[in-house]
Formats: C-alpha cells, structure tokens, sequence
C-alpha cells in the first residue's frame, strides 16, 4: 500500500463543542492511522486539559485522491503494557482506541 496524506477539517469534543485546531500535513497509509497521529498532537497542544476524547474529521489530501472526508471518534484509555525493543524495556502508559463515525 502507499502513503496518503491527510489534514484535520475540525477537531470537537464529545459534546460537541469545537477546538481551535486545523491543518498539518499527516501521512499515513490509512486514515484511521493518521487521525490517532493527530490526536496526539492536539492533546499535547491542549496539554493543561484533561481531554480523553475526541471527534476528530479529517480530508485526504493526496494528490489525485477525490479528497473525501472521515469521521472519527478518537480515545485514550490507560493501559499500562511493558514491551522490550532492543534489549530496553519501554512501558507505555495508554492506548489510543479510533472508532468511525
């Protein structure tokens, strides 16, 4: 598969009121797996608050592409998991869950 490219369109909390947060340049292979890079730049930019979720919609912008829109409601969970990568334990302390809307 191939990089595609995507932009935030809007960015609103669960109950629907809106965050000032739009545009980037996110790559990724599918959209899903652009919106939860997204997410975590509007939650480090947002860093005072203690958001856990967010609807996230997002364009393709790949050249070429029809430029459709996707819908997302995107979440962080604490999930405590410890994996090793080259020989050093990291532990990670949340998972992102993405569901479609």
């Amino acid at each position: 598969m191939h990089t595609r490219s995507f932009t935030i369109e809007s960015v609103q909390k669960i109950d629907g009121r809106k965050i000032n947060f739009t545009g980037g340049r996110y790559l990724s292979e599918t959209p899903s797996g652009s919106v939860k890079k997204m997410f975590s730049k509007v939650i480090q930019s947002l860093s005072k608050s203690k958001i856990n979720s967010l609807k996230i919609t997002i364009r393709e912008t790949t050249q070429g592409s029809k430029h459709k829109q996707y819908s997302y409601k995107v979440t962080k969970k604490s999930n405590v998991t410890t994996v090793e990568r080259d020989g050093k334990e990291v532990t990670y302390h949340y998972v992102t869950k993405v569901k479609s809307i």
